[in-house]
């Protein structure tokens, strides 16, 4: 009998896949602006927070490889979806929620022609983290969490209106 571990790709493979996907998806997004290659062809990307140490790897070598610059502003997928469906020019919408995506392209605003909604290009997960000086104990059931939370001062989570983790964040927290 094969474990779940049998079927989960690699990092190197889960790195590879998303370096691709990033890839193929600015290569797309710089397509119509190839026609004439006199003007310099900038890509403009509107991507997760979340995305920001992963995209600094693939942008250099995809600049150097293609000449087509790449524009990256990072933030709140919430937030980029409205500025989106609000007129803000971006050629490719990086979201960290794909209900975001979802009401991007609905809203008849992806690539002409595309018969997607979007592509998942990454699985998130959430984590919990402790100060090593910290009292309380984790364990995977989060009873040292649970005993301890009366003594819990601060905690920082995004905002879950805006960011996909946020929500994640809040409904672990209310079931705790």
């Amino acid at each position: 009998m094969q474990s779940l571990h049998d079927f989960m790709p690699s990092k190197r493979q889960r790195k590879r896949s998303f370096l691709q996907a990033a890839g193929a998806a600015l290569a797309a997004a710089a397509l119509p602006q190839t026609a004439h290659p006199a003007t310099p062809v900038t890509v403009r990307v509107a991507a997760a927070s979340d995305l920001k140490f992963a995209l600094a790897r693939v942008i250099k070598p995809f600049e150097l490889e293609t000449g087509i610059k790449v524009e990256l502003n990072f933030g709140s997928s919430g937030n980029f979806a409205r500025q989106i469906l609000q007129g803000l020019p971006v050629d490719l919408f990086m979201s960290a929620d794909e209900n975001w995506a979802f009401k991007v392209a609905d809203a008849g605003l992806s690539k002409p022609g595309a018969t997607e909604r979007g592509v998942v290009y990454a699985q998130g997960r959430i984590a919990l983290l402790l100060p090593k000086r910290s009292p309380i104990r984790l364990d995977a059931d989060l009873l040292g969490l649970r005993a301890q939370w009366a003594s819990v001062h601060k905690f920082a989570i995004a905002n879950p209106e805006h960011a996909p983790y946020g929500r994640a964040a809040q409904q672990a927290l209310t079931a705790l």
